[in-house]
């Protein structure tokens, strides 16, 4: 059997790590009457910090981003290749918070008009 790469064996760490969060935000949830409010934990930083590391740890680089607030906008990183894609929100203040990540991103039709 070959040996996953790198890239591979990194998003599978990734996926386990937000797997057991997953799994502990519903161990939270399923307790009745719990006094505290589960916890959330979110990946946040400074958000020129956080690109370096997309490109350099995943290879992804922006492929697009749009304003979700006057503070805010949402940035989308991808590989080349597509194989990953990250989703962050930067503040005006110039920090970031990932929003989500995944496997497989496809580029969408570039102009108006065409077919998706």
């Amino acid at each position: 059997m070959a040996k996953p790469s790198r890239f591979v064996s990194a998003w599978i760490v990734a996926l386990a790590i937000g797997a057991v969060a997953c799994g502990i935000f519903a161990a939270a949830l399923s307790k009745a009457g719990a006094a505290e409010p589960p916890q959330i934990i979110v990946f946040c930083g400074e958000a020129k910090a956080m690109a370096a590391t997309l490109a350099k740890k995943f290879g992804e680089e922006p492929v697009g981003r749009g304003q979700i607030s006057p503070e805010a906008l949402i940035v989308v990183y991808a590989r080349p290749d597509g194989q990953s894609f990250t989703v962050l929100r930067v503040m005006a203040s110039g920090k970031a918070c990932v929003v989500t990540s995944g496997l497989g991103w496809e580029a969408l039709a570039a102009k108006l008009g065409e077919a998706l």
